[in-house]
């Protein structure tokens, strides 16, 4: 059981983490918005000049937002394995008065809330892009805020259970290059988990062994009037198997590669 102590500590370091995000976050959102608003102006206005239809720059918009935390992921990966095999700061937190896994768990929770902070204005700034291209009509708040922070939870998860992995940072761009972008791209960023299954039955089924499918999936269920393929509840239900299985494989493949019991 996780004693008063402990959550004590956990508090302090996560407030330790979000004081030194605080320094960082405008630089992030402007990364952030500059991809934004060049992806929606493509989707939104270029290609449909091509035939493309005008409800795309929306469909986008709203898998841009699922997809601005997962731009974290892999700097967080960077850092946390660079602090492996150099200073190893993570150390450290292994003398507090707290278990091991609850400090992993700690890193958790602070790159989900990174990823959470990171793709926060995406809507509202897609909104004034688009117009009355898109809208919160079928904006349901309740289920936004809860595929949303599942979202970035599972962000959380995978960036320990990718650290696990990868030996040095030299490594870093097989990362994304190899796991991360091919998930996304395949992921239903931009197109429906139908579509897929209609191009091929096959590649629709394994595609459901992408986590990205149900991210996506999930949250034009919350945003758009999207009737899609996946029920809202089955994409909870994924994400958090996900993000249990990232976090415990993580975790315990962390404590085997720090040599800590």
């Amino acid at each position: 059981m996780i004693t008063r102590r402990e959550l004590s500590v956990f508090w302090h370091l996560l407030s330790t983490d979000l004081k030194i995000l605080r320094f960082q976050i405008a630089d992030k959102l402007i990364d952030m918005l500059i991809w934004v608003i060049c992806g929606v102006i493509k989707s939104g206005f270029i290609l449909p000049a091509f035939g493309v239809s005008k409800e795309f720059g929306a469909f986008v918009l709203v898998g841009s937002c699922a997809t601005a935390g997962l731009f974290e992921v892999w700097p967080a990966v960077i850092g946390m394995v660079s602090d492996f095999t150099g200073e190893k700061v993570i150390s450290y937190y292994f003398t507090l008065p707290m278990r091991s896994w609850f400090v992993l768990l700690r890193a958790v929770v602070a790159y989900a809330t990174n990823a959470a902070l990171i793709g926060i204005f995406v809507l509202p700034v897609g909104k004034l892009i688009l117009g009355t291209a898109f809208n919160f009509a079928n904006f349901s708040f309740m289920r936004f805020l809860l595929i949303y922070v599942l979202t970035s939870i599972f962000y959380g998860a995978l960036t320990i259970w990718l650290a696990s992995f990868m030996k040095d940072i030299s490594k870093a761009g097989s990362v994304w290059m190899r796991f991360l972008y091919p998930l996304w791209i395949l992921g239903a960023f931009e197109f429906s988990w139908e579509m897929m299954y209609n191009f091929s039955p096959v590649a629709g089924y394994l595609s459901l062994l992408n986590p990205f499918i149900y991210v996506m999936e999930g949250i034009r269920g919350a945003v758009l009037d999207w009737q899609g393929s996946i029920p809202f509840p089955f994409c909870v239900l994924a994400l958090l198997t996900f993000s249990t299985l990232c976090a415990a494989h993580g975790i315990v493949r962390l404590k085997k590669r720090l040599d800590f019991v």
